[in-house]
């Protein structure tokens, strides 16, 4: 079978690990950055290809506990989930996470909603590297879908405000938090 469910037990809670992080950390903190995927077999996959640094959740929604296990080795973390309407979703719900746990998030949505394995494989790590390279901000590609059929309308701005309400709470660093206050409020259009 493709997934085979572990039961937890006291020694062992999936939403506390992180699928490769034994294998990636090396790489990881000689590269920088960690590159998190949704499932073990594109850890595999890209694994096999020499790109190292990547690590998985252990088919748990993505954590907290795991987003400090991160942190030990990097702050730097390119989220690059299933470019499927799940994945899209799922990197829009680990983005409050990150920044809850002090880390950098960017992100990357693969086309045609591929996932890390099947690019890999028709495009070549080289091409999956470069475009892990040139990942934008986390933040930017989530606030970019949530504008999207955006008009400008007082209704619209209020219901987004709402939905960057919590994730502007996650955020450590206030630094960060008035940057990304600014990204919002520009593209929002309000002052």
């Amino acid at each position: 079978p493709k997934y085979i469910n572990s039961p937890e037990s006291p020694i062992y809670t999936k939403g506390q690990m992180l699928f490769g992080i034994h294998q990636a950390r090396h790489a990881i903190r000689q590269k920088e950055v960690a590159v998190l995927v949704e499932g073990n077999f594109d850890v595999v996959s890209l694994h096999a290809r020499g790109i190292n640094n990547v690590i998985a959740p252990l088919g748990t929604a993505f954590t907290q506990d795991q987003a400090k296990l991160i942190k030990r080795c990097t702050r730097n973390v390119v989220v690059l989930f299933d470019g499927d309407q799940a994945g899209i979703e799922a990197a829009e719900r680990s983005l409050p996470i990150l920044l809850a746990a002090d880390l950098f998030p960017r992100g990357l949505i693969l086309p045609g909603g591929q996932d890390p394995d099947d690019f890999v494989k028709a495009n070549g790590a080289e091409a999956l590297n470069a475009m892990i390279t040139k990942a934008q901000d986390l933040f930017s590609l989530v606030l970019g879908r949530w504008l999207e059929g955006y008009r400008g309308e007082a209704s619209q701005k209020v219901q987004l405000c709402d939905r960057l309400k919590p994730l502007f709470a996650s955020i450590q660093d206030s630094r960060l938090r008035d940057l990304y206050l600014s990204e919002a409020a520009q593209k929002m259009n309000v002052g």
